[in-house]
């Protein structure tokens, strides 16, 4: 049977190609800070130690961070705190405050909004800033967990209907994901307006994996396979391993199933 280590070991495995996707991927949770690095975006000087302060500082004043520099910002500023100058661990403190007021300002802003009228398109953004504040907040499991389910909550109703377009797919997935609810996870899946994109393809075969369902897995798979150079750069890596796995430990023939 494959073991599908893409999804299980995905943070010692996965090899983006392009700098954009090492970060997609560090946000992601797929790679490590040395992939930005291997994949020369500029962060160099933030990684290596002992930290330059000044470089940090000037990232830091970027008011359009994403959410994969964000995270890389975090997991610096969390080892600093260990450090034995006290000032530098003051620095990291203050900087990760900094880093999750923004979010509890747009948060703030983006509440307001949602609350004036039925307004789906801000609750979306606002389900995703509760959701990326989440990944944040890695270090503290119950705070993680509050985000999540803010963030759920925030969608909830409107993950229920029919049709559902991917970008709604997609967060609402992610964090059903993150909170452990495969099930209800598959159940959003199964009212996408194109069921069978291969986004929500991808996102059934990652559930089927947690689900210990590696027949589905494979199925999907092998069907993304057959449209390869179509597809986005997480998916195809996710063919690549998939191909590892099965060139080295064969699965038995589905012949007949369908997805």
């Amino acid at each position: 049977m494959l073991s599908f280590d893409y999804f299980r070991q995905a943070q010692r495995r996965f090899r983006p190609r392009t700098p954009a996707a090492a970060l997609r991927a560090l946000s992601e949770g797929f790679a490590e800070v040395e992939e930005l690095v291997n994949q020369g975006t500029g962060v160099k000087p933030l990684i290596e130690e002992p930290y330059d302060l000044m470089e940090l500082q000037r990232v830091l004043s970027r008011k359009d961070l994403d959410l994969a520099m964000n995270l890389l910002l975090v997991r610096i500023f969390s080892q600093m705190l260990g450090d034995p100058d006290p000032e530098r661990v003051l620095f990291a403190a203050e900087s990760v405050t900094a880093i999750e007021s923004r979010y509890s300002r747009r948060i703030d802003e983006l509440k307001k909004i949602a609350a004036s009228g039925d307004n789906a398109v801000a609750r979306l953004k606002l389900a995703r800033e509760y959701y990326e504040l989440a990944l944040l907040s890695e270090r503290s499991p119950s705070i993680r967990a509050f985000y999540l389910r803010e963030a759920f909550v925030t969608i909830r109703d409107d993950a229920g209907a029919e049709g559902l377009p991917l970008d709604l797919i997609a967060v609402t997935v992610r964090i059903l994901s993150a909170l452990g609810l495969h099930e209800q996870a598959e159940s959003v899946l199964g009212r996408a307006a194109e069921p069978r994109d291969p986004e929500i393809l991808h996102f059934r075969a990652e559930i089927a994996f947690f689900r210990k369902d590696y027949r589905t897995v494979s199925l999907i798979a092998r069907h993304l396979a057959s449209q390869y150079n179509r597809l986005p750069e997480g998916i195809r890596a996710f063919i690549d391993q998939w191909r590892q796995e099965q060139s080295a430990e064969p699965a038995a023939a589905a012949e007949g199933a369908e997805i």
